[in-house]
């Protein structure tokens, strides 16, 4: 998280209920963590502007991806990487790669990237052949098989 934001919760934090109830909220959705529920009871309209907020948060990632990159900032090839390299033992590999197969799967993404996060997803929890492949879009189980050929490897 920037310092700029970082301190601007931190004031906010020292504002009375229910505005500084809104600081933690806010801390948890650009770490990352787990949505939290919107603070009860905020004045007049902020409650859609702190849900309109979540969703433009889960819509971008802070590290603005770059051309042949997904939402989550991290291009295709270095995600199929992460999970062979997670599978293998490489813990911060696999961690790094179930975060962003997840995010592929929130509401909104695209069908394809929904069905490649789970698959992938998947591999990541052990499993392998049929359970994985079932179901796949035509354009998305090249590679999840590209994936299982080189964990054979």
């Amino acid at each position: 998280m920037p310092l700029e934001v970082g301190e601007a919760l931190a004031q906010l934090e020292q504002v009375p209920p229910p505005l500084g109830s809104i600081a933690p909220f806010l801390r948890a959705v650009g770490s990352g963590q787990p949505v939290p529920p919107v603070p009860p009871v905020p004045p007049g309209e902020l409650a859609s502007i702190l849900q309109e907020l979540v969703q433009a948060i889960a819509r971008q990632d802070a590290g603005g991806p770059g051309e042949d990159e997904g939402e989550s900032g991290i291009s295709l090839e270095d995600l199929l990487a992460l999970v062979v390299r997670g599978r293998r033992g490489e813990t911060q590999a696999g961690l790094r790669a179930y975060d962003v197969v997840r995010a592929l799967q929130r509401p909104g993404a695209t069908p394809e990237d929904a069905a490649l996060g789970k698959a992938l997803q998947r591999l990541l929890e052990g499993l392998r052949g049929a359970a994985v492949l079932e179901g796949l879009p035509a354009d998305v189980a090249p590679l999840v098989e590209r994936v299982e050929r080189e964990l054979k490897a």
